[in-house]
């Protein structure tokens, strides 16, 4: 896989915790719209799973920030009729030498 990401960012470490710390938040709320659509659920048959409102889903998939909780982001997927798998974690020097090689090689 070829990353694109600025080299100056890779070796600022603030910038760089950052930019994984965005990346990923992004991909997590961007799995809960897409779990929702893949299992044929609109934004209202959700809300109504989730005793909430269609504007909350709707706020909420379009919150790329990653501010709803771990609880309500497993009780999505569970609504969807999908369950959350365990995180990965990995050390950040060992992602940091990934990037680097994907990008300066």
């Amino acid at each position: 896989m070829t990353r694109h990401i600025p080299t100056d960012i890779l070796f600022d470490d603030e910038a760089f915790r950052e930019y994984l710390k965005t990346d990923w938040l992004i991909k997590a709320m961007l799995q809960l719209e897409g779990t929702r659509k893949s299992v044929g659920l609109s934004q209202k048959e959700l809300a109504a799973r989730l005793d909430t409102t269609q504007s909350a889903i709707s706020r909420a998939e379009n919150d790329l920030d990653g501010s709803i909780s771990l609880r309500r982001y497993a009780e999505w997927l569970f609504a969807c009729g999908s369950v959350p798998t365990v995180v990965e974690t990995k050390p950040l020097d060992a992602i940091r030498q990934d990037y680097i090689a994907d990008c300066i090689g």
